[in-house]
């Protein structure tokens, strides 16, 4: 399984690099529904080999859960958040980094030093989102 999930990555990095709407297309087939893996990797690949027009692909989805989806993926391209390509991503979508994404930044902060975690937790207003930071620090 892991030998498939690896070819799939491969091929799909291939195509988004050739044809980003046709990965993204074959990412959703019937054979890949219900692990949306592959189409993160599509929205991951394209926004690092071209943002805007993964941005304007993302705006064009049908649903506010499809472009909530991709816009997710492209903060995860860089980041999750905390950076001048993951704020315009925010500008552009109007889709802010969700509690995965804010909690994926703060491990990864975490991760190169807890001082930079606790300081980043801690210039932040207090409310909602400040007590998910600190909870993902708990974990």
């Amino acid at each position: 399984n892991q030998d498939r999930s690896g070819a799939l990555a491969i091929l799909f990095f291939r195509l988004t690099e050739l044809d980003p709407q046709s990965a993204l297309a074959l990412s959703r087939a019937d054979s890949l529904r219900g692990n949306r893996d592959q189409e993160r990797r599509v929205w991951v690949f394209w926004a690092r080999r071209d943002l805007d027009a993964a941005m304007a692909a993302a705006q064009t989805e049908p649903s506010k859960t499809a472009r909530e989806f991709a816009t997710q993926a492209m903060y995860s391209a860089f980041g999750y958040m905390g950076n001048e390509i993951t704020d315009r991503i925010e500008e552009v979508m109007g889709i802010g980094p969700d509690r995965h994404s804010r909690g994926r930044f703060i491990y990864r902060l975490a991760d190169e030093s807890p001082a930079k975690a606790i300081a980043f937790v801690n210039q932040m207003e207090a409310g909602t989102k400040q007590e998910e930071m600190v909870s993902g620090l708990a974990y």
